[in-house]
């Protein structure tokens, strides 16, 4: 993966010198919007061809942070599995409980 970010990151340092990390984020809103426009009543190329996108945009952000999205998600992942989760909202949308933190 680092590999494709390096390449994402200096295409999009090159291409569109003047976007920051918040106007990645902010182009990142927007094509989530098409995202969800997809998953609800696209086709399935229509769905990859949004999510690439949104991904596109965060590894782009990545390189700018100088953030290794690899090292980074393998490390939130080890953080996550060890979370209690709580039950599915009515959309479906699940929860981490909070720790307790001893004084």
């Amino acid at each position: 993966m680092k590999e494709l970010q390096d390449r994402i990151g200096r295409w999009q340092r090159g291409t569109f010198p003047e976007s920051t990390s918040l106007s990645k984020i902010e182009h990142t809103e927007l094509e989530l919007v098409e995202l969800s426009k997809e998953i609800k009543s696209g086709t399935h190329e229509g769905k990859s061809n949004e999510l690439a996108d949104c991904f596109i945009l965060l590894l782009g952000i990545a390189d700018l942070e100088q953030i290794d999205i690899e090292k980074a998600i393998e490390k939130k992942f080890e953080e996550i599995q060890k979370r209690t989760w709580g039950k599915a909202s009515p959309t479906g949308v699940y929860f981490h409980e909070k720790e307790v933190v001893n004084e």
